[in-house]
């Protein structure tokens, strides 16, 4: 499969994202993906499923909404927003974005995703979130106050 095959074909794994489309990462993936992401750094397909697998016993109804795709010499790049389905007064949504790295054959050989963990689940927490956003706040006057 050539590396645009691949990228289309994994964003629609995530575009789909349930149990029945994460069987498809075996046709996509090395058996030994690098996988990180704000909370996890670890290495092979197994368990990089075993992460995502994880979503649909932590979240209501979790899914990936795939906005855009790149493609580079190298590297692939999926912009993307993550709902998880929650019907509660504060549902769990951000934006990310993932970039795969392909091997020779195609493949892809390490995933790395990018997104505010400070904003999207730290800032929620009741100690630490409003901490954060104190933080926040200063730290956008004083970048405010140098522009002016």
């Amino acid at each position: 499969m050539n590396r645009q095959a691949t990228l289309q074909a994994y964003a629609g794994v995530f575009s789909a994202f349930s149990p029945e489309a994460l069987e498809r990462l075996d046709d996509l993936c090395r058996d030994d993906i690098a996988f990180r992401d704000p909370f996890h750094e670890t290495r092979g397909l197994g368990a990089m499923r075993a992460i995502f697998a994880a979503m649909f016993a932590l979240f209501d109804a979790p899914r990936f909404t795939v906005h855009d795709t790149a493609l580079g010499e190298r590297y692939g790049f999926v912009f993307w927003s993550f709902d998880d389905g929650a019907r509660s007064a504060t549902p769990l949504r951000f934006e990310g974005t993932s970039t795969l790295e392909f091997d020779e054959e195609g493949r892809i050989a390490s995933h790395a995703d990018h997104w505010d963990a400070a904003a999207a689940i730290h800032g929620r927490l009741p100690l630490l979130g409003p901490a954060i956003r104190l933080v926040n706040a200063r730290i956008a006057a004083k970048v405010q106050a140098r522009k002016d």
